[in-house]
């Protein structure tokens, strides 16, 4: 029952998010990446992934590198940074850097994950960039099926003078179990513009294959 609860939400939320585009500028767009990862010690990882993303399923938008260091604490928390670089067609290169600081509360129920991001965008000379402190809380249930779904809201709350939420997202997807050495998740992420005009949405789908090193 489970499971199908956790299938019947994952389709409902696909279809509102489609139909929300006749109300709304609404953007389609893929994310397509290869993440190789690393353990270097019982508690210590990282990561390299690399992310290709088209509009309309088909249009060439940009290609990013992500660098990643991800280590355990004590009692459930942990910290990351990561580095990711944007490669855009015609233009100048963005970079990011970001950290991350996170608890996750597990018991034979859900796997209840928080994280605080303190997202850093690097100025492009006359250009300003905008910097934001995101709140991730992501539900994980425990399910008899081996796939497992996810389910996750993201608001972000802009810097730079501006000091409110400008933007949220809303998260649903899959979690395969560990084949050889891979791991596939697949998320569709709803993203949508908060206290500015005009309104914007987003429509992100998401497909990460994770190769263990």
């Amino acid at each position: 029952m489970r499971v199908r609860g956790g299938i019947v939400v994952l389709i409902i939320m696909i279809v509102s998010g489609l139909a929300t585009e006749m109300y709304a500028q609404t953007v389609n767009r893929t994310w397509s990446s290869l993440r190789l990862r690393k353990q270097l010690t019982p508690d210590t990882r990282i990561d390299l992934r690399p992310i290709t993303r088209h509009d309309d399923f088909k249009e060439y938008r940009n290609t990013s590198i992500d660098i990643s260091v991800h280590h355990k604490l004590k009692k459930g928390w942990s910290v990351q940074f990561l580095s990711r670089t944007f490669i855009i067609p015609e233009a100048q290169d963005v970079q990011f850097l970001w950290a991350d600081l996170a608890y996750v509360f597990k018991n034979s129920h859900i796997a209840f994950t928080n994280r605080i991001r303190m997202h850093y965008a690097f100025d492009l000379g006359d250009v300003p960039q905008r910097d934001f402190i995101r709140y991730h809380s992501s539900l994980t249930p425990t399910v008899t099926w081996k796939v497992k779904p996810i389910f996750a809201i993201e608001p972000w709350f802009q810097l730079n003078g501006i000091n409110k939420m400008t933007r949220i997202r809303y998260n649903v997807g899959l979690l395969f179990p560990k084949w050889n050495h891979y791991n596939l998740a697949l998320l569709y992420m709803r993203q949508d513009s908060a206290n500015t005009t005009p309104k914007t949405n987003e429509n992100l789908w998401v497909a990460t294959l994770t190769y263990n090193l």
